[in-house]
């Protein structure tokens, strides 16, 4: 097992995972759900770099996704790099997502 594969955030991974936790910060008038839910998408990402073929596949052949709670991790994975392309709250509508589960 290769645990040397860096992780790359695209910058609309950046953009939805800051988004994302501004959100709860702000609805639940706290950070402690907000710090709760990265420490979970840290841990899953970490997984990831072991076991890149964790996540399923989506209807783009080179993307995976995988799930931490009620978030989507889509990623792709090459021999030396994680690549995190979207971080995204299930619970928003679906069609608003620019990959297919």
């Amino acid at each position: 097992m290769d645990t040397r594969r860096d992780v790359v955030w695209s910058a609309n991974a950046k953009v939805e995972l800051f988004e994302i936790l501004d959100f709860y910060d702000k609805r639940n008038g706290s950070r402690n759900y907000s710090i709760k839910v990265y420490r979970g998408i840290q841990i899953t990402i970490n997984l990831l770099k072991r076991f890149p073929r964790l996540g399923i596949r989506t209807s783009n052949k080179n993307i995976r996704v995988v799930f931490e709670g009620d978030f989507s991790v889509f990623y792709e994975y090459l021999d030396d790099n994680i690549i995190i392309h979207s971080v995204w709250d299930n619970q928003r509508d679906p069609k608003q997502s620019k990959f297919e589960k």
